[in-house]
């Protein structure tokens, strides 16, 4: 970190643990300086709340979305909005703004752009670097088996202590969703899985619950549909051209097969569709993933699988 008049700039290396990140140990640097006047430029985004305003800025090394279908603007740079979130909220609880209320935060990742070749990015649509995502800042360790040994933990302690029904979320999100659309079940029923789906139904045959709620996205909804038993894109990567095979089973039109086969992600094709051929689409998935999963888990115990949508909504048409 370093000082230089009003202009502040800092600089991390990331450590991504034990997790198969390609961007481990990408050095991503941040300067930050005042503004007379906001001036984002169409790339940019303009941070506020009620005491600062922050024009962020990528310099180098950082992605611009060229496609729909991610978490970030056509045209903006490739800052997820959570990042985006936990930088203003850390620059306003610095207490900056009593002497400066208008900022510049100019990010920069070195050789971002010979890293992003090796990520998702290009078949994305995100050019020139890297992405900025994650959802808390801290790194979860990745290790298979220290992750499975701790779902089995939680597991056993949850069956201990509310046999009734258990909840396996993919993430944060779907977990926060799934929590809030049911109140009524207690915070001790949830896990988060991650990718590690197959050998989370295999650790129900240990225990009798009577239901398994499994709470997913689309993207991992459409892994599950093909019967992956690891969902990690490192290892089994969403192949759009099955995507566009199922829905042509859904009875789509060829010009609505011509919209999700010009998408480069789920997302994308799934929010092209009118709304009522998005759901036949996601309940044919559902259907053929119900069907996938029920195979790796005890066939006493009820499965419940449900979707959350990208908006965070828990997807009560979806009922099969």
């Amino acid at each position: 970190m370093s000082k230089d008049g009003e202009v502040a700039s800092a600089s991390v290396v990331k450590d991504a643990g034990d997790d198969p990140d390609v961007t481990n140990g990408a050095e991503i640097s941040a300067r930050l300086r005042p503004m007379v006047k906001l001036e984002p430029g169409t790339e940019d985004y303009l941070l506020e709340d009620d005491s600062l305003s922050v024009v962020l800025r990528c310099v180098s090394g950082v992605g611009v979305a060229t496609r729909e279908g991610v978490d970030v603007p056509v045209g903006k740079w490739a800052v997820n909005p959570i990042p985006r979130k936990m930088i203003l909220e850390n620059l306003s609880d610095s207490g900056i703004a009593e002497f400066f209320n208008k900022l510049l935060l100019e990010i920069s990742v070195r050789d971002g752009a010979k890293i992003a070749v090796k990520t998702l990015n290009p078949t994305l649509g995100i050019v020139g670097g890297v992405s900025i995502l994650g959802t808390t800042g801290i790194v979860v360790p990745y290790s298979h088996k220290a992750y499975i040994d701790t779902i089995e933990i939680l597991m056993r302690n949850i069956h201990s202590a509310y046999p009734k029904e258990i909840v396996l979320c993919t993430g944060a999100k779907t977990l926060n969703s799934f929590k809030a659309f049911h109140p009524e079940i207690p915070e001790v029923a949830f896990i988060r899985i991650a990718d590690f789906i197959a050998e989370s139904l295999e650790l129900l045959n240990e225990y009798c619950f009577k239901l398994v709620h499994i709470v997913c996205m689309p993207g991992k909804l459409f892994k599950y549909s093909r019967g992956f038993k690891c969902t990690h894109a490192h290892r089994n990567s969403i192949d759009m051209s099955e995507f566009v095979a199922e829905a042509h089973e859904c009875g789509l039109t060829p010009s609505e097969l011509d919209l999700v086969t010009a998408m480069p992600t789920v997302r994308g094709a799934l929010n092209a569709l009118p709304s009522e051929k998005r759901l036949a689409l996601l309940r044919h998935l559902k259907r053929m993933a119900l069907a996938r999963l029920s195979e790796w888990m005890p066939p006493e115990t009820e499965l419940s699988l449900q979707v959350v949508d990208f908006d965070g909504t828990v997807m009560e048409a979806l009922e099969c």
